[in-house]
C-alpha cells in the first residue's frame, strides 16, 4: 500500500488526477481518459504484450519476464523484505509471521527474495520469532 499512497501523494502535489483500477479484465481499464499507466501487479506472461499495445505510456513496478517491451522501475525485493521486517521490529513487535495467500505465486524469484530478506533481518534479532503461515 505504500507504493499506492506515495503515488497518490505525488500526483496530488503535481496536480494530476490518479485513478486506481483493480481488475482481472483488461477491458475494465479506462483507456480513453488516461494519459499514463502504472502496472503495479504481476500478470500472466501472455498479457504483457497485449497490455503494452493498448495502454501507453506504461510503467511496471516489478520485474518483468525477459524480452518484455515495457518500461519498469526496479528495486531490490530482498531489501524490501528486510525493511518490512525492520519496521515491525522498530514498532515493538517480536512475534512476526510471513503470510502466504492461496493462489499467490510465492515461488517466484521476486516473492522469494522478499521472504528471504524478511527472514535474514529477523535472524539478526535473537528475541524475534518468525512463523510462516500458508
Amino acid at each position: 500500500m505504500n507504493v499506492v499512497s506515495g503515488a497518490e501523494r505525488q500526483a496530488r502535489k503535481m496536480g494530476v488526477s490518479l485513478e486506481i483500477v483493480t481488475t482481472n479484465r483488461l477491458e475494465d481499464i479506462p483507456s480513453d481518459d488516461c494519459c499514463g499507466y502504472i502496472l503495479a501487479g504481476e500478470l500472466e506472461t501472455d498479457d504483457y504484450s497485449r497490455i503494452a499495445k493498448i495502454l501507453s505510456p506504461l510503467v511496471a513496478l516489478f520485474y518483468l519476464p525477459n524480452g518484455t517491451q515495457i518500461d519498469s522501475i526496479m528495486f531490490s525485493d530482498h531489501e524490501v523484505g528486510g525493511q518490512a521486517c525492520q519496521s515491525l521490529i522498530e514498532a515493538g513487535h517480536k512475534q512476526l509471521a510471513v503470510v502466504r495467500g492461496c493462489g499467490t505465486n510465492f515461488s517466484s524469484p521476486s516473492m522469494q527474495a522478499r521472504v528471504d530478506g524478511f527472514r535474514i533481518e529477523a535472524e539478526k534479532h535473537s528475541d524475534v520469532l518468525v512463523q510462516s503461515l500458508s
